[in-house]
């Protein structure tokens, strides 16, 4: 009896050490990898930039603009600078007023 509750308890271990091992793990992060997705986000949308011959903003990836709704603007600008968003969003009907404004304020050469 004592042989096959060693047996079954060995067996038992074995199976649960082969589990975890053998379980996925999500990758470990490291700060080269943080700082590359990081800077993928930037890089797609470094700044917004205001297409008066559409009445649309907009930004450049690979060389190419990529246009964006007025949504997704306003959302763009609120994150960057919750503050200044706030205190200015009366101004967002005039676009280049608010872009040249924004552009200004933090020293974009736009």
């Amino acid at each position: 009896m004592i042989t096959l509750q060693k047996k079954l308890s060995a067996a038992l271990l074995t199976a649960l050490v082969a589990a975890t091992l053998a379980a996925p793990r999500p990758a470990s992060a490291d700060t080269a990898s943080t700082a590359a997705i990081a800077g993928l986000a930037g890089i797609i949308v470094g700044s917004l930039l205001f297409d008066s011959s559409r009445n649309q903003y907009y930004y450049v990836n690979g060389g190419n603009r990529r246009y964006v709704n007025d949504y997704q603007a306003r959302q763009w600008y609120q994150r960057r600078d919750p503050q200044y968003y706030n205190q200015h969003r009366g101004q967002w009907s005039n676009h280049q007023q608010f872009q040249a404004n924004w552009s200004h304020s933090h020293h974009y050469q736009n």
